[in-house]
């Protein structure tokens, strides 16, 4: 984020040069404006964003000292530097108790200017870090506190002691993401356009790929606000993006249900082919799959013994043909259940992997959003079960140049899929697709273990604190990483 600088003196040649001197570009400063006066200042102060003000001592109608101590009162987070003759320099040792801790004697040569930014940058910048990291621990500390009013293990009333801002929200709902992309971006923009509009939300992340929201409501109509900015947001997105809301509910009664309707009403992004923002509202239908279970546990056996890919692909098409033509959820997570089941029984090939049937279905669930892509990772597998090697040399080749990029740039928060694929000059699902059959992972989690392992590294090896090291290995929220 760039650092926004005012520069204030009654002498407009001064400012000028000033302005000309300051390499804006290469220290990530933006001009904010300029005064001639304190009262402009303060002006300037109120209608925009600044760090960091460069004020002169001298000046007509109200003075530098005048200035600073307003400054000091109302805008304490605003760095100063002062500006004075040489017969000033006292006159300026004086405004110390103001919070100036930078002064510069005029005629201001370029490296000096550019000596005592650099150390107002980096103050700036880590008041800034500071103050991120304290957002984030209140922020969970919150999101803490509603979960133990959905797990009744504490009251609303409870709550509202605590966060008495929320006291006067008589309703709520739940919205649960699934983005492509992996960021949280668009949970936090959304966040940013529900508090704009006067209702007060929390967010969190609960995988890679899913992120959970309650928004607060005074009046049940208010929804309609909500709705608007969710669909605006979602409705600017590149990447496939799939929001599904719950019903308002009166915040002194059980949150618990409607946060499972929503978690559940998520699994219904695998029939939309479009991103979307939809609502779920009462029970959801239960259905008993146990004799088409059955079938599959009967069917498939064989086929994997048989070695017989083709029958195997057809079986797979029939399968999950049966999934689009029902759209059960339910039977979704049944059937990729029984199936991985009757994989990690028949063969070997999950046991470097470590985890168990239910990690690997939970983290391929999370992950994908369609039938077809679920379909292609069931075959894939299937085929890996019933030969030695589905890999092409060349997408072994190609595997292992997406590693080498991986443990190179683990550290850019920025990292995602699409971004790696571009890099390549891929499709995201294809890569992602070969990725997968190479590493039995997909490349999200792959990122998150290469982080993982050097979090590992910093935590027995450096006095580095958490914070420090969740930023320096690409994680952008702490507690996530936590």
């Amino acid at each position: 984020m760039a650092i926004n600088l005012i520069i204030a003196d009654d002498e407009y040649f001064i400012r000028q040069r000033i302005k000309k001197i300051i390499p804006w570009e290469k220290m990530d400063l933006t001009f904010a404006g300029e005064a001639e006066n304190g009262t402009q200042v303060i002006k300037l102060l109120r209608e925009t964003s600044a760090d960091i003000l460069l004020l002169d001592i001298k000046m007509p109608r109200m003075d530098g000292i005048e200035t600073a101590r307003y400054i000091s009162e109302h805008f304490p987070h605003v760095h100063i530097i002062t500006l004075s003759g040489y017969n000033d320099f006292e006159y300026a040792r004086s405004m110390l108790r103001f919070g100036v801790k930078e002064y510069l004697l005029k005629p201001v040569s370029p490296e000096e200017l550019e000596n005592v930014l650099s150390r107002c940058i980096h103050s700036v910048k880590h008041e800034r870090s500071k103050e991120m990291i304290l957002n984030l621990y209140l922020e969970y500390e919150k999101t803490q506190a509603l979960e133990s009013v959905r797990n009744a293990s504490s009251s609303w009333e409870d709550f509202c002691g605590a966060y008495p801002e929320f006291a006067g929200f008589r309703y709520s709902f739940f919205c649960a993401f699934f983005l492509e992309s992996g960021s949280a971006d668009l949970p936090a923009g959304i966040a940013a356009g529900i508090r704009e509009s006067g209702l007060l939300c929390c967010h969190w992340q609960d995988s890679d790929y899913i992120c959970f929201m309650q928004v607060f409501l005074c009046h049940e109509n208010e929804i309609k606000t909500a709705d608007t900015v969710l669909n605006d947001c979602v409705r600017c997105q590149d990447t496939y993006t799939y929001v599904v809301c719950g019903d308002p509910f009166p915040v002194t009664e059980s949150h618990a249900e409607p946060y499972r309707l929503c978690s559940a009403g998520l699994m219904n992004r695998y029939f939309r082919d479009k991103s979307a923002v939809e609502r779920v509202s009462g029970a959801l239908p239960h259905t008993d799959f146990r004799e088409e279970l059955r079938k599959q546990r009967k069917a498939l056996p064989p086929l994997l013994n048989s070695k017989d890919e083709s029958r195997l692909r057809d079986y797979m098409d029939s399968l999950f043909a049966l999934a689009d033509e029902w759209k059960s959820p339910e039977f979704i997570r049944l059937t990729v259940t029984e199936i991985f089941t009757i994989y990690f029984i028949f063969s070997d090939v999950f046991k470097h992997n470590g985890g168990s049937i239910n990690e690997v279905v939970s983290s391929l669930l999370d992950s994908e959003y369609s039938t077809a892509a679920l379909k292609e990772d069931c075959l894939s597998y299937g085929l890996q079960c019933i030969r030695e090697s589905t890999l092409a040399p060349s997408d072994s080749l190609l595997c292992g140049r997406v590693i080498e990029y991986i443990r190179k740039n683990y550290a850019d928060t920025s990292l995602s899929v699409a971004k790696i694929a571009a890099h390549f000059q891929l499709h995201p699902t294809y890569l992602g697709s070969v990725f997968k059959k190479a590493e039995h992972s997909s490349l999200l989690q792959y990122i998150s273990e290469v982080r993982i392992e050097e979090a590992k590294k910093l935590l027995t090896k450096t006095d580095m604190k958490i914070s420090e090291i969740a930023e320096s290995i690409g994680f952008s929220d702490i507690y996530y990483f936590s």
